[in-house]
């Protein structure tokens, strides 16, 4: 198996892309005067992962990601592939960031259909387990344990669908 050096992220958690987004973010945040802190709290994150972030210790999810980006209204891939200090890679970034072209909204309403089917789905499936299990005479152990399993599953699954509604709900509102 051959390794493409040329991808952004082929180099590891030391590599350029994380030098990139170290550098960007710091640059991006003394640019608007803000302290770590400030950062952080209007990211609601913690001043420890903004520092980590700066000097390249930490990544962020891609989450938080999101959220950095939407912030400074960059574009993801900006902020991890370019020197944003260099005036001309921010104007590219900032402008790339405003502009995704009608396919790209169609993915993205795609998405939030899908979502919606999904969370209709779980609700089903989990009101079905709920009837079935209530309709029992005496319901053993085994459904009882069986029934808390389904509760941490379906409660699981719909914390993954709001996060993932959360994402698309970052993405559209900055197409508006």
């Amino acid at each position: 198996m051959t390794v493409d050096h040329n991808l952004p992220f082929s180099d590891g958690p030391q590599g350029a892309a994380t030098s990139f987004l170290a550098n960007n973010l710091r640059f991006l945040r003394q640019r608007l005067e803000l302290s770590q802190q400030d950062l952080a709290d209007r990211l609601g994150l913690n001043r420890g992962n903004i520092a980590s972030y700066e000097n390249g210790s930490a990544e962020p999810k891609i989450y938080n990601l999101l959220k950095i980006s939407k912030f400074f209204c960059v574009h993801i891939l900006d902020l991890t592939e370019q020197n944003l200090s260099e005036e001309q890679a921010y104007i590219k970034a900032s402008s790339r960031f405003a502009n995704l072209n009608h396919t790209d909204r169609e993915v993205l309403e795609s998405f939030a259909k899908q979502a919606e089917e999904v969370e209709r789905f779980l609700e089903s499936i989990y009101h079905c387990c709920q009837y079935t299990a209530n309709g029992l005479p005496e319901p053993g152990k085994e459904v009882q344990i069986m029934m808390t399993y389904v509760d941490q599953i379906h409660n699981a699954a719909l914390q993954v669908l709001r996060q993932h509604q959360q994402l698309l709900g970052l993405i559209k509102c900055r197409l508006q």
